[in-house]
């Protein structure tokens, strides 16, 4: 739906803005379409008005008026973390993550190497056992059974 060209002289007239308010009063007589405009306006204004709530504040209520006004304007000011508690809690931090990087760094622990074969046996019949060991630290142990035995 198009607007009528008069749209914007209504709203003037509505507002109680126009100079020329016989010739919306005609227009208006004569468009039906501004006609509802403008009657639709008139709804909104008075519904408006009715949920509106007057109050008078007196002398003594109004600084403390003022003052809610300047609260809800302007936000509360950002709060401080400093001091003792402060200081403590960013040591802290920088405690927790030395240690956790000494670990991270360190390799963790070493692996457990068995250096020296003090005693080997078998519970295999007629089987020997023979073991020894190189300069390198490394141990072999060897389990020989007899040629029949094995399935």
């Amino acid at each position: 739906m198009s607007r009528c060209s008069w749209h914007s002289e209504v709203e003037r007239f509505f507002d109680g803005e126009t100079v020329a308010a016989d010739a919306v009063e005609t227009h208006l007589r004569q468009c039906p379409q501004c006609a509802a405009y403008c009657e639709q306006a008139r709804q909104l204004r008075e519904g408006v008005g009715q949920l509106v709530q007057r109050e008078q504040i007196s002398d003594m209520q109004f600084p403390a008026f003022m003052e809610g006004i300047r609260e809800s304007i302007t936000p509360p000011p950002a709060r401080r973390h400093g001091g003792l508690w402060a200081a403590l809690s960013l040591s802290t931090a920088a405690l927790l993550i030395a240690i956790a990087a000494f670990f991270l760094f360190q390799g963790g622990p070493e692996p457990v190497r068995a250096t020296e074969v003090e005693f080997v046996s078998t519970e295999l019949e007629g089987a020997t056992v023979h073991w020894y060991g190189d300069e390198g630290g490394i141990t072999t142990v060897e389990i020989n059974l007899a040629e029949d035995d094995i399935l």
